[in-house]
């Protein structure tokens, strides 16, 4: 009984002193025929970083352009190239709600024959 309420105690203890990771991601499919893509909003708190993954499993030798959003607000662009074919970022932003928009070539002259996958997470996923 004794040996009951101690593990009991212990483990109330350690649970209590140990703060549950705060976990968000937000993935985008862009098929063939979309000329973009886009994640939902996620929240990144003090501290954390914000991953930003863009995969290309077809693209027709078109390069995808990508924006990255905060509040809604352009934060940070740039292009996944037709010979990488992978972006993996990692940025130490201000907290704040972000998303990521993926453009088949670019936001301005926009295709149709670009395909990939991706997203943005909290790291904690």
């Amino acid at each position: 009984m004794k040996r009951t309420l101690s593990a009991l105690m212990l483990t109330a203890l350690f649970t209590v002193g140990v703060g549950v990771a705060h976990a968000e991601m937000s993935g985008f499919d862009l098929d063939p025929g979309m000329t973009s893509a886009t994640t939902s909003r996620i929240t990144i708190q003090n501290g954390e970083n914000l991953y930003v993954s863009i995969y290309m499993y077809y693209n027709n030798n078109t390069p995808l352009s990508y924006t990255i959003f905060k509040e809604g607000v352009a934060f940070s662009s740039g292009t996944v190239s037709t010979t990488t074919r992978t972006l993996e970022r990692v940025i130490s932003p201000a907290p704040g709600e972000y998303s990521l928009r993926v453009y088949c070539n670019s936001k301005s002259n926009p295709y149709t024959s670009c395909s990939a996958y991706g997203g943005i997470s909290d790291g904690y996923n």
